[in-house]
């Protein structure tokens, strides 16, 4: 089975920079204009998301065998799966029940759980509000009752048949229960789901994908978590609460149970890792200003290249992946920020910001929060054009408006991921990502596109920084660092 799991960083932004003639990243690779700022500082809030499918999970389980479980006398387990099997003649009761003790609690903050559901038979009838399923973890070893923390998934016949993604301190459900949750609109059926949770520190995320290697994404809700809800250290799987009225019956498995403990999976486009802004107060400042003087002088080209997603959704104006200019009005530096009507900026500031030129394109950042897409935008500084590049083809090249591009480099702050210095925050992810001193080639950017990594270019020359977003620790074993792989 596959996964990916986020680790949260709290980090100290903390630079230092050095310059230095010809460079080789840690992989071999010559990068003979690279900077060596490879403590670049993270500040606080900063997720890295690292893929872990070759990773041993902390606590695996595929249930092949009855004795690991507490049961009740009502609760069937086959040999070889998780069995939740309840006849079709009323015999449903509160107190049907499977859990097992895990050798810890698992994290109060971070974790993922992943396993494959099936269900056979699903018939809702009689009461349907109290014919409920849960899956997920608890803080006692005992049946869900309303002294327990719980988070998972409930299997409802509330409201219809649906899929709830659940948190509750101790009190909710009660013993006839309708839960409540974030409820998926896909309805629950005779069907084979692959569920991760993700367990965020303030936020229980549970996805369903249609296969082993969650790439196929069916459909995610998310709930908030009260702080008290921790100490979890049970697996509860079996809890059926319901009455006898009609006919109700859920029949079914789990199998294949992965648990990632302090971690959360997520989604990586190239390599091993990519980061996780949250668009509320993460950033990533590298450098120092004089750094990333080029990319607001007319007298340099330059180029940009990153994947993205867009968490956010539906833009709105000035939220910044990145920028060389901090927050005042009088501050001089690039920006790429993103616009609305899913739009995408580039603007230069300069003479103390009396002075501006901008370039806009409309309709290019997708409001899919899970689609990855990727951007190369090329300056031709001396024609004062820029060109941007959408998934490796050309939307087009336009000429900066305004006051044009600014000369001598005036810049007044280190190049910023995510944010403006400590504003216009931008909820995404971001991987594999360049800045050179000139212009990519048709060929490479289609290159990057189709996913290879930077390092993979036959021709480094120009390239001053490469963030391949895979750590936080940099090669000399610094760690909360972002490094540039063009330094050693």
């Amino acid at each position: 089975m596959g996964s990916s799991r986020l680790l949260s960083m709290n980090m100290p932004a903390v630079v230092k920079k050095g310059l230095m003639g010809s460079l080789t990243s840690g992989g071999g690779d010559s990068y003979p204009d690279g900077l060596c700022d490879d403590a670049n500082g993270i500040n606080s809030n900063i997720t890295l998301i690292q893929n872990l499918a070759d990773l041993t999970p902390t606590i695996t389980d595929d249930f092949s065998s009855a004795s690991n479980w507490n049961l009740d006398s009502t609760t069937t387990i086959s040999s070889n799966a998780l069995n939740f099997e309840i006849d079709g003649s009323g015999g449903i009761n509160q107190t049907n029940n499977g859990y097992r003790t895990l050798t810890s609690s698992v994290s109060n903050s971070f974790w993922t759980m992943e396993f494959k559901l099936t269900i056979s038979n699903y018939t809702a009838s009689g009461n349907t509000d109290q014919n409920t399923l849960y899956i997920g973890l608890t803080d006692t070893a005992d049946a869900l009752n309303n002294s327990q923390d719980f988070l998972g998934l409930a299997i409802s016949g509330n409201s219809g048949s649906e899929y709830i993604c659940i948190s509750r301190d101790s009190g909710q459900p009660a013993d006839a229960p309708t839960p409540t949750g974030a409820s998926f609109s896909r309805s629950v059926q005779a069907e084979t789901v692959y569920v991760r949770m993700i367990r965020n520190s303030s936020t229980l995320e549970i996805s369903l994908f249609s296969d082993a290697d969650f790439s196929t994404l069916l459909e995610t809700q998310t709930q908030s978590i009260s702080g008290t809800v921790q100490n979890l250290d049970n697996i509860q799987f079996l809890t059926l609460h319901g009455n006898t009225t009609g006919s109700p019956e859920l029949d079914g498995k789990v199998e294949n149970l992965e648990i990632f403990d302090g971690v959360v999976g997520g989604d990586v486009k190239v390599g091993s890792g990519c980061y996780s802004f949250n668009g509320t107060d993460s950033e990533v400042n590298c450098g120092s200003a004089s750094d990333w003087e080029f990319l607001n002088d007319k007298s340099t080209d330059w180029s940009i290249a990153f994947w993205a997603i867009n968490k956010q959704g539906t833009t709105t104006n000035a939220k910044n992946i990145l920028a060389t200019v901090d927050n005042g009005g009088s501050s001089d530096g690039l920006g790429i920020d993103t616009r609305t009507s899913q739009g995408v900026r580039v603007f230069f500031q300069f003479d103390n910001g009396s002075k501006s030129g901008t370039v806009t394109w409309n309709s290019v950042i997708p409001t899919s929060t899970t689609e990855w897409f990727h951007l190369s935008f090329v300056c031709n500084a001396s024609a004062e054009e820029v060109s941007l590049y959408k998934n490796g083809s050309l939307v087009s090249t336009q000429s900066v408006g305004g006051d044009g591009i600014g000369s001598g480099g005036q810049t007044d702050s280190p190049l910023c991921l995510g944010a403006r210095v400590d504003t216009y925050y931008y909820e995404m992810f971001l991987d594999d990502m360049l800045l050179a001193t000139r212009k990519l080639t048709t060929d490479e950017i289609s290159d990057l596109a189709d996913g290879n990594a930077v390092s993979t270019l036959s021709d480094k020359s120009g390239i001053v920084a490469y963030y391949n977003f895979d750590s936080t620790t940099s090669t000399d074993g610094t760690a909360n660092r972002l490094q540039n792989e063009a330094c050693p």
